[in-house]
């Protein structure tokens, strides 16, 4: 089984990283503090699927975490694939502390047939070209 390190981000910038095995606190203040501005640079909600972001766990294999609700599952932000044009994101089940691999989101033309609420700001956070929307456009 592939070992899962997680880390805990704490108010006093601390870290705590977890594996199945140990639990180790970290008072390395650098690496706190680049985690603790990727969480904040991240979007506070998926753009796609509204998840909230989570501040206190940072996921080694998922980067910035994103979780359901309840919190059983945690999601990385989706990703944007330019050669099929559609958006997966990877999965890791907190119950289990398993990968679950990477999950398809939806495809640009799924959201341009619905009319996503965020497609612009999808668009521009994903820096979608013009050619690409016209090549989803085509499966619709």
């Amino acid at each position: 089984m592939k070992q899962v390190t997680i880390f805990v981000l704490t108010k006093d910038l601390m870290i705590h990283e977890f594996t199945k095995e140990k639990n180790i606190k970290i008072d390395h203040i650098a690496k706190s503090t680049i985690l603790s501005e990727l969480i904040k640079n991240a979007p506070e909600k998926c753009l796609l699927t509204g998840r909230e972001r989570c501040d206190s766990y940072y996921y080694e294999s998922l980067g910035v975490t994103y979780l359901s609700d309840p919190a059983y599952t945690a999601y990385s932000l989706p990703e944007f694939d330019r050669d099929d044009l559609s958006f997966s994101c990877k999965v890791f089940d907190m119950d289990d502390g398993t990968d679950e691999g990477w999950q398809t989101v939806c495809d640009l033309s799924d959201l341009i047939t619905m009319k996503h609420s965020k497609l612009d700001a999808i668009i521009e956070y994903y820096q979608i070209t013009e050619e690409e929307i016209n090549k989803a456009k085509e499966y619709i």
